[in-house]
Order: C-alpha cells, then sequence, then structure tokens
C-alpha cells in the first residue's frame, strides 16, 4: 500500500499545507510543508495554536512568498524538527541554519525569470515540483510520480476529505499509522469519499495539488497558467487540489485553474476542492469556481481551520512484496 494523508489549513495568517507519504512495498517515508503569508489581518493573541503535531524530520519546507509571518513560522520549524531541504523564494528573509554539519539543511534559492525550468525532488513515490513564476514567491505542485507505469502497477486508489479544526488535532500521531488514518476517522467526521480508477493516459489517479502564488499586477492567470501546464507536463499531472491566492482582476477565470492537466473550461467528472484563504477570496472568486461545475467545491479557510484528506492506493496483487 502507499498512504499518503494531506493537510490544507490556515493558522497565525499562513496558508499552510502539510503532506506526508507511507509506502509499505518499498517501506520509504516523505513528508513536506508548504507555508505562504496570507494578505488577512492576524490576531496575535488567538493565533498560537496548531492543527497537527509535526514529525520529528520533516524532509522538505517550501516558503511560498517573503511574507514575515510565513517566515516567522519556518524560523519556529527549523528551531523543533529536522529540516532535511528548504526551498526560498528570492528575498526571502528567514534565518536557516549554514550548512555546517549534517543536522543544517540544503538550502535552495529560487529567482523568478531562471533559465532552469524549476526544482523538482521524487521520494517515496512522489512527485514534488516548485518553480518562481514572478518576484518574491513560489508556485509548487505535487502528485503521484508514477505517471506512465501507475496504472500497471496500482488497482485502486480511494480517499475521503474531511474539515477540521482547533477541537481536535488532524493528526494524533508525528508519523503515519496506515488504515487509522487513511480510514479510521472518518467515523467521527461528515466526509468526501473519492475514489477515481484508472482512466485512459498517465493522470488516472486524481491525487495532485498545485499551490499558485498571488499574483502581481499585470501578471496575467492565463499566462501562469499556460507556464503551469507546459512546466508540469510529465512531471506532475491529476491535480484534485488547487491552492488560490488572491487573483487581482481575473477572479472571473479562476474556475478554469483547476482543469486536469491545467486544461481550460472542463468539469472533468471528478470533486475537486479549490482552497484559500477565507481573507482572501472574495465572493466573485467564489462564484467563478461554484459556477464551473457541480464537482466544484470552494473551500474558505479561516483562522484554526483546515480540509484533511487520507487515503491510499493498493499495488497490484502481482507487484506486492
Amino acid at each position: 500500500m502507499k498512504y499518503y494523508r494531506f493537510l490544507y489549513g490556515e493558522a497565525g495568517g499562513c496558508l499552510m499545507h502539510f503532506g506526508q507519504i507511507r509506502d509499505t512495498k518499498t517501506e520509504e517515508h516523505f513528508s513536506f510543508l508548504y507555508l505562504r503569508g496570507t494578505s488577512g489581518h492576524v490576531d496575535r493573541e488567538s493565533a498560537g495554536h496548531t492543527l497537527f503535531l509535526c514529525p520529528d524530520t520533516v524532509d522538505l519546507a517550501v516558503l511560498g512568498n517573503t511574507d514575515p509571518k510565513a517566515s516567522e513560522v519556518l524560523k519556529g520549524l527549523l528551531a523543533s524538527a529536522k529540516v532535511r531541504t528548504v526551498v526560498l523564494p528570492e528575498g526571502a528573509v528567514c534565518e536557516v541554519p549554514e550548512k555546517k554539519s549534517k543536522e543544517a539543511p540544503e538550502v535552495i534559492r529560487l529567482a523568478a525569470g531562471e533559465k532552469e525550468a524549476g526544482w523538482q525532488m521524487t521520494a517515496a513515490g512522489w512527485c514534488v515540483y516548485v518553480k518562481s513564476y514572478q518576484s518574491g514567491s513560489v508556485a509548487m505542485a505535487h502528485s503521484l510520480a508514477e505517471t506512465d507505469t501507475a496504472g500497471n502497477r496500482f488497482e485502486d486508489c480511494v480517499m475521503s476529505v474531511k474539515t477540521m479544526d482547533g477541537t481536535e488535532k488532524c493528526i494524533r500521531e508525528q508519523e503515519p499509522d496506515g488504515y487509522g488514518c487513511a480510514l479510521g476517522c472518518t467515523q467521527n467526521h461528515d466526509f468526501d469519499v473519492c475514489k477515481y480508477g484508472r482512466a485512459d493516459g498517465p493522470c488516472g489517479y486524481r491525487t495532485g495539488t498545485v499551490l499558485l502564488p498571488a499574483l502581481e499586477k499585470g501578471k496575467s492567470l492565463s499566462e501562469l497558467k499556460a507556464e503551469l501546464r507546459s512546466d508540469l507536463n510529465g512531471k506532475v499531472c491529476g491535480i484534485r487540489f488547487i491552492g488560490m491566492a488572491r487573483t487581482a482582476e481575473e477572479t472571473d477565470a479562476v474556475r478554469d485553474t483547476g482543469a486536469d492537466s491545467m486544461q481550460d473550461g472542463v468539469d472533468a467528472g471528478y470533486k475537486r476542492y479549490f482552497i484559500g484563504a477565507k481573507s482572501e477570496l472574495d465572493d466573485r472568486t467564489v462564484a467563478a469556481v461554484s459556477r464551473g461545475g457541480l464537482n466544484h467545491i470552494p473551500v474558505l479557510l479561516d483562522d484554526g481551520k483546515a480540509v484533511c484528506c487520507s487515503g491510499l492506493l493498493k499495488y497490484k496483487e502481482s507487484e506486492e512484496a
């Protein structure tokens, strides 16, 4: 089995996305964290809580923008956990320990306009792609890595999506516990069951996430989408979760960002979640998402609120160890 769980939430003025992958066949484990400061007001007296137990080791931490709130949260993470790799946008001010020992993280800095096609890593059969499309921010996307061979390796994929809040932590354990997380917590929450059988083509399993940056004035959402479509081709596909930021004047076009493989104007026939901070997304944006199709689900996060996705991919019996 390949178990996965993702948390999308807001805390302390930051949009937070945490993910863990555990593969019982290969005995691999991969964890990552994305942080982006939002434009909303932060009540410092009430914003100290967390929605999950962070593991002692995080393989990858990505700072989505140069917002001081996000840098502060990342600084706290670096002080309390071992982080193997940190990705920062150009201009980010964050106290990252220098790599003088094995405990210090590798630091990757990404600038907009670079000739390189972004930064990529694959671990536990999961692919993460990060690139800076405009100064001071990065976009991040991830999905199952076996895009060309997944249909030959897996025979089933199922997940549950639940809402969470500060009254109960999403992750009771610091390490994945298999069925207990993937299916067990659905007993106590209303939830969506998402099951998508293998379809023709390389993106049959809809497990992917894309986290979009806030758009600068003069930056077209259509242009950004076209660049993403090109960059993610062959790396990340099967997008189900879309992390949205402030969209400037182009809120009417936001419905197009969630289409499979970033294609335009298509309700692909499966649930997709458009996730953003309540303080950033206006009514026009929410209306555009909702009108894009019955399977388009807008998710507005408030401080201390989160959406949890947990599920599994089942190897075919011929692939089992």
